[in-house]
C-alpha cells in the first residue's frame, strides 16, 4: 500500500513539475473564460433579440422537451475522460487539458463571430443561469464530447461514443442546437484533436 502511494505521488509530482501543464491550464482557463465573457456579452448586447433560423433537419423532427437530459447526458464524456486520463493516460493529462482548452478557446471566438439564437427560443435547461447558455455555434456539448471521445481507446472509447450519441439525438429533438452546430462541431474537434497529434502532443506528454 506504501509503494503504491509513494508511486501515485511521484506521478502528481512529476505532473505538478511539468511547465507543459500549466501551460495546457492556463490554456484551459482562458478558454473557459472566453467562452462565458463571449456567452455574456452576447447576452447583455442582444438579450432576447437574436433572430431564430430555420432549419431542415429541426423541422422535418418532431420536439421532444429532453432540454435537461442533453445537459445531463453532456457530463458523462468529461467524467469518463478525467477519469481515462487518470487510469490509462496519465503521461498524457497536459495533453488532454491543452485540446481542451483550445476548444473551448474556439468556441467563445466562434459564438461571438456568429450570434444567432437558440431554436428552443431560450429555453434553459438543467444548468439553469450557466453563461454557456448563450451562444451556439458549434455545439459545446457536441465537441467536448467527440474530443472526449478522440482522446480515449478501449471500451473508454464506445462508452463515451454511446453518450455521444446520446447527446447529439437529444440536442437534435430537444432543439438545443442548430444541425450545423452539432456536425460543425464533429469538425472542430476533429480539426484540433489532428492539429494536436502533428504539434502540440510531443510536448505535452510527460516523460
Amino acid at each position: 500500500m506504501k509503494f503504491i502511494k509513494k508511486i501515485e505521488r511521484n506521478r502528481f509530482k512529476k505532473l505538478f513539475k511539468s511547465k507543459y501543464f500549466w501551460i495546457a491550464l492556463i490554456v484551459l482557463m482562458v478558454g473557459i473564460s472566453v467562452n462565458q465573457l463571449v456567452s455574456f456579452h452576447l447576452r447583455q448586447k442582444y438579450g432576447d433579440t437574436l433572430p431564430i433560423l430555420s432549419d431542415f433537419i429541426l423541422d422535418t423532427l418532431p420536439y421532444w422537451n429532453v432540454i435537461w437530459l442533453y445537459d445531463l447526458l453532456s457530463i458523462f464524456p468529461i467524467v469518463l475522460i478525467i477519469f481515462y486520463a487518470y487510469k490509462k493516460d496519465f503521461n498524457k493529462i497536459p495533453y488532454f487539458i491543452l485540446l481542451f482548452g483550445i476548444l473551448n478557446l474556439t468556441r467563445g471566438i466562434f459564438i461571438g463571430l456568429t450570434p444567432f439564437g437558440s431554436p428552443n427560443n431560450g429555453a434553459i435547461g438543467l444548468f439553469k443561469g450557466s453563461a454557456f447558455r448563450d451562444g451556439v455555434y458549434p455545439s459545446g456539448h457536441t465537441g467536448s464530447a467527440f474530443l472526449s471521445y478522440l482522446l480515449s481507446t478501449g471500451w473508454w472509447k464506445f462508452v463515451i461514443f454511446i453518450f455521444m450519441l446520446g447527446i447529439i439525438s437529444t440536442l437534435l429533438l430537444g432543439r438545443g442546437h442548430y444541425s450545423i452546430d452539432i456536425f460543425s462541431a464533429l469538425l472542430f474537434s476533429y480539426a484540433i484533436y489532428s492539429f494536436g497529434e502533428k504539434y502540440f502532443k510531443r510536448k505535452f506528454v510527460l516523460r
